[in-house]
């Protein structure tokens, strides 16, 4: 009888009957499910980890993005309270100033106020 090896071609077996034969291209057929998931599952790991790859790689660029959105944002909120401490310092400035003329006013009014008195 004939048995099949499906890479060398059929082989003769004396005596062995159809059962041997099938079960010979049985573990060929076995063998070859066997290598093509192998093939399959390496496949499928290295998608796995180029779409991880890219994952992270996204990942760090959106964190990038935020890190200098939020950078800009703290930029902006303290040099709007740099102004706003100017603002403060020349308001405070001008009311010295303005009491500083109102007790001259008030000194050269007393002054008349006696003279005239």
């Amino acid at each position: 009888l004939l048995c099949g090896d499906l890479k060398s071609g059929p082989k003769v077996v004396p005596c062995l009957g159809f059962a041997f034969t099938m079960v010979l291209i049985d573990a060929d057929v076995q063998k070859q499910i066997k290598r093509m998931i192998a093939f399959f599952k390496q496949e499928a790991n290295k998608k796995a980890e180029e779409i991880c790859a890219k994952a992270e790689e996204e990942s760090n660029i959106e964190k990038g993005c935020h890190v200098q959105t939020q950078r800009l944002k703290i930029m902006e909120y303290y040099e709007k309270k740099e102004k706003q401490i100017e603002q403060h310092k020349k308001i405070q400035m001008s009311n010295q100033m303005n009491q500083a003329r109102f007790k001259v006013l008030r000194a050269k009014d007393d002054c008349i106020t006696d003279l005239l008195n």
